[in-house]
């Protein structure tokens, strides 16, 4: 190995470095005309012709032209044009199997080759599609994969993160190649004689495989499925963070040991009828027909390019570089699908088999005179591959999984037999599935004792720990660790523990300096719902928990926090809806503060269901009235409503939801919930800053209320698909016309409100 030419030797990691610097260039460069690009890449593609005899011209010239071609593959996925949202007639290939969430009579599916029409003749074409709809109880009607649909829908462009720490849902559909989204009722028509091309036929064929497993296996279908083509609809939220707290997740992912077990198993088999170059020509197109299967998963890709160069390796007798295998997979995918770079699936895959060949045979020299052979090469893999991934998986799942060191070998292990034989009973249910059912009876009891099993282990004291999100200024000093141990790396002894002890020292320096200690107030974009977090160093009061809770309990996981104090206003589904989450994600609630008399409004079976698991999990819960108070530090919660005396049983919750005055330092806010303009005058106190009842409804913050509280600055949580946010509606209206500023989420996302000593500093998330 000839470290010191580490470019010339490993042109492809070099490729990579490229082809990754391009698709972050393209993405956050927006307005760069394209034959930019197109010269760029003219230019680079032009040197390596020219270059004659010199390698390190011809080099640079092939870096530059695929630097310029990610980046204009990048542009065109991040930055492409959309038709303005409204009603169209579409039409559209059904990319994948539809998922039907029965319980909230709600479906969705991905759409490929749309078009688009609307009621001027305007036709617009889109790569795709995220098509949702509602539909009755039980009476959900949806395509089959493959088919072409006509239908009538409003076209949505996806909003991107909101939050700090939140779900980005446009990265999460242009990671599967869909830039927009459309929503109707349901109502469709198939296309007769449609022709169906290879996506198309895939597309049918993963549906009809899907369905046989079901067959097959009946209520125990869910593991076959997932293992064998990623399909992990049917495991249920519970069972999948189980597998996170397990440290197994990444068995789920249908990647290098599922590809290598299936292209193994096929040359084993054509080993005594073919020679090596036949047998990997078939490997190859078994492999590419697996991953048209699977819709070019980034996964798949990775362990099938990874694969096939091993086996050419093997037919030029020759041992493959890993990282230049890992290199090539990478480039290839960013070219097909430049999204693929920003999801976790990629990061985590690419993660752990870069920790596996930078760490994993030092590991394995070092563990095998203690273990043996085998046991030390299956922990220094496993060991090597969380190494890999500890990064994004203190980002992604906020858990560290202590038993996923033991688990993970044994897990893999097991796959190496289960896979097969789920495979081979698949195989033999297509040719005659009456002959196929008994064996899969035992098949499907012992996935079942799997998942339990699974379930079982991550539910264990200490299985798992905590943990918050990777530090970013430490980022760059846990790389170098990595790189610095591995056989690439030039330094060795002192020098290298130099260089490791300084990028520590500055990360850890940069880290306490960038640790957030300020007093704040943090209004999050809950849609139509509403959350807000009011923190002061690490005391954290969270006001309501929104409908779901997924952001703010990202927004907790990775910040650290615990929930000191939880204020639920009322309780409705939209303030307390993500209470569940909250309890799910293991986040600690020290206290929770309800109304005086919350309990007995009108209020769903549900919202009580979850007081009562609040309390089972042994979490205090207290009621305030006006003239309650709480301090905790420099905040301290004053409660203005409910009137204790004034309290009636079955009344409507928004009438006696908990109002609030919030001291945060020398300043105040005015925290109103959903309380109406009945009764809102009975909070109406001065106050610095007046977070508007009731999503900015007409009915409250009247024009005598504001004459009373006289706020500088007004906040109003509302979906984007409301008018109380619009500077036309009513409250605004209101707002403007006593020169009252006002932040509304739909525009800013997440409004952060940070509390100095000479003021208050507005930071929106969406600038």
């Amino acid at each position: 190995m000839k470290i010191g030419t580490f470019p010339e030797e490993r042109p492809l990691a070099v490729f990579a470095l490229c082809a990754g610097a391009g698709v972050l260039a393209g993405r956050f460069l927006s307005q760069v005309p394209v034959f930019l690009y197109l010269t760029g890449a003219l230019a680079g593609l032009s040197a390596f012709l020219l270059g004659g005899g010199r390698r390190n011209v011809r080099l640079a010239g092939l870096c530059a032209a695929l630097l310029f071609v990610c980046m204009g593959r990048s542009g065109a996925y991040y930055h492409q044009a959309l038709p303005p949202p409204g009603e169209y007639d579409v039409t559209g290939v059904v990319r994948d199997v539809p998922v039907v969430r029965e319980d909230r009579n709600h479906a969705a599916v991905q759409l490929r080759d749309v078009t688009l029409s609307d009621d001027s003749g305007n036709v617009y074409a889109l790569s795709g599609a995220y098509w949702t709809w509602y539909g009755e109880a039980g009476e959900i009607r949806v395509p089959s994969a493959g088919e072409t649909v006509r239908t009538r829908a409003r076209l949505y462009v996806p909003s991107g993160r909101t939050n700090p720490y939140g779900f980005d849902f446009r990265q999460y559909l242009l990671e599967r190649g869909i830039p927009a989204g459309l929503y109707n009722q349901g109502e469709f028509e198939t296309v007769p004689g449609a022709p169906a091309d290879l996506r198309g036929l895939a597309a049918r064929a993963r549906g009809l495989l899907l369905g046989r497993l079901g067959a097959l296996f009946g209520e125990n279908s869910a593991l076959p499925k997932a293992l064998l083509l990623g399909w992990r609809q049917e495991l249920g939220a519970e069972t999948l963070t189980a597998f996170s707290r397990a440290g197994v997740a990444h068995v789920l992912a249908v990647s290098g040991l599922h590809v290598s077990l299936l292209a193994g198993a096929l040359s084993l088999m054509l080993q005594r009828v073919l020679g090596r170059k036949s047998r990997l020509a078939l490997c190859a197109l078994f492999l590419l027909s697996y991953c048209l299967l699977l819709d070019f998963r980034a996964s798949v890709v990775r362990a099938s390019v990874m694969t096939l160069s091993a086996m050419y390796g093997g037919v030029r007798h020759r041992r493959t570089d890993g990282l230049s295998a890992l290199c090539l997979s990478f480039t290839v995918i960013v070219l097909l699908q430049p999204a693929d770079m920003g999801s976790a699936g990629f990061v985590l895959s690419f993660g752990a088999v870069l920790g596996m060949i930078l760490m994993g045979d030092g590991l394995y020299r070092r563990f095998r005179p203690y273990l043996g052979r085998v046991p030390a090469r299956a922990l220094s893999a496993s060991l090597s591959a969380v190494l890999g991934t500890v990064i994004p998986v203190m980002g992604t799942f906020h858990e560290f999984s202590l038993i996923g060191l033991l688990l993970s070998p044994l897990m893999c292990a097991l796959l190496a037999v289960y896979l097969p034989v789920c495979l081979a009973l698949l195989l033999l249910s297509l040719l005659y599935l009456p002959a196929a059912l008994p064996l899969a009876g035992g098949v499907g009891l012992f996935s079942g004792w799997v998942l339990r099993g699974v379930e079982y282990l991550a539910a264990l004291p200490g299985a798992s720990v905590r943990v918050p999100a990777f530090p970013w200024p430490l980022i760059p000093a846990a790389a170098a660790c990595l790189w610095a141990f591995s056989p690439y790396s030039l330094l060795r002894g002192r020098k290298r523990l130099a260089l490791l002890g300084a990028l520590l020292a500055v990360g850890c320096a940069g880290h306490l300096l960038t640790v957030d200690r300020a007093l704040s107030y943090t209004q999050m974009d809950a849609g139509a719902a509403d959350c807000a977090v009011i923190q002061d160093g690490r005391t954290t009061v969270v006001v309501d928990t929104g409908e779901d809770g997924q952001d703010l309990c990202a927004y907790l996981l990775s910040t650290g926090r615990r929930a000191d104090v939880l204020v639920l206003t009322h309780l409705h589904r939209d303030h307390i809806g993500g209470v569940q989450a909250l309890l799910a994600r293991r986040i600690p609630i020290g206290q929770v503060l309800i109304p005086a008399g919350a309990e007995r409004q009108q209020v769903s079976s549900e919202a009580l269901a979850l007081m009562d698991s609040l309390r089972a999990a042994g979490i205090p819960v207290a009621e305030l009235a006006a003239g309650d108070s709480l301090t905790k530090g420099r905040v301290t919660l004053n409660a203005l409503w409910p009137d204790a005396g004034t309290l009636r049983t079955g009344q409507d919750a928004n009438d006696y939801c908990l109002v609030l005055r919030a001291e945060l330092g020398d300043f105040s806010f005015l925290l109103c919930g959903d309380i109406t303009g009945t009764y809102e005058m009975y909070g109406a106190v001065p106050a610095d800053v007046l977070k508007t009842a009731h999503h900015g409804s007409a009915n409250s913050t009247s024009a005598a209320f504001l004459e009373q509280v006289r706020p500088s600055l007004a906040l109003i949580s509302t979906g984007s698909g409301r008018g109380a946010a619009r500077p036309d509606g009513e409250v605004p209206r209101r707002l403007a016309e006593r020169g009252i500023p006002y932040a509304a989420t739909p525009d800013c996302g997440a409004i952060r409100l940070e509390v100095r000593d000479d003021g208050i500093v507005v930071q929106p998330y969406i600038h």
